[in-house]
């Protein structure tokens, strides 16, 4: 089943919380917490990361209202501290953002083929306003990607191709990819996701981490459920 017809038939309860905004599961934590700790996948963001900021950026990303805020304020941070009065941006949004890139994305169909449009409009963004620096922003949790029943490995696996594709088309443009986790109260964090590191992770045999698994329902709730 195709993302846009799981959403459809999810019930108006469920339809309230992805609108809303979701909550990291516990697995998800601990995914975040493994990338960024134990194999420095997620990294602190450093102006060094987007090259120069002259030209501005072409921001990739998804136009989630619960996170978009926050993603801009970050970026008005990062010129701020390179001398700029405040941020040149050239955003590209659809829902699932850079994911949508890939050929093989769940998220695009025959019909829709929403990667394709995205690296259109990369390109005339590239022509039109002279920017060479682009900006591939995924984020956790992601509306469009649990939709399609994708984990935060999968997501930024989809995030790297993306960058990949782009390089492929456009080898002189910069290209880096971010992931934005929202951990609820805990706060909002922008990550820089490090392709090379991502992919000598994916060519090691042993890398999984154990997850912090859920913690069991008690035997009434169990029963209740079989009744």
């Amino acid at each position: 089943m195709h993302v846009a017809d799981r959403l459809t038939q999810l019930e108006p309860t469920n339809q309230e919380e992805v609108s809303m905004g979701m909550l990291l599961s516990k697995l998800d934590r601990s995914m975040v917490k493994y990338l960024r700790e134990d194999c420095e996948v997620l990294v602190n963001v450093d102006a060094a990361h987007l090259g120069s900021l002259d030209r501005g950026i072409i921001h990739v990303g998804c136009p989630d209202c619960d996170q978009f805020v926050d993603i801009m304020r970050h970026y008005e941070k990062m010129f701020r501290q390179n001398g700029h009065h405040g941020p040149r941006l050239h955003p590209l949004c659809l829902n699932g953002g850079p994911i949508l890139i890939p050929e093989e994305s769940p998220l695009n169909t025959a019909e829709l083929p929403q990667g394709k449009i995205l690296m259109h409009n990369i390109g005339q963004a590239y022509i039109m306003k002279a920017i060479s620096t682009v900006a591939l922003y995924a984020h956790a949790p992601c509306g469009a990607a649990t939709a399609a029943g994708l984990s935060i490995f999968q997501v930024i696996d989809l995030l790297v191709q993306a960058k990949t594709a782009v390089k492929a088309k456009w080898p002189l443009l910069k290209v880096a990819c971010f992931l934005h986790v929202d951990k609820g109260a805990d706060g909002k964090k922008t990550y820089h996701v490090s392709r090379d590191r991502w992919v000598n992770l994916n060519k090691s045999t042993c890398w999984l981490p154990e997850p912090e698994m859920e913690e069991p329902k008690p035997p009434e709730a169990v029963h209740s459920l079989e009744q």
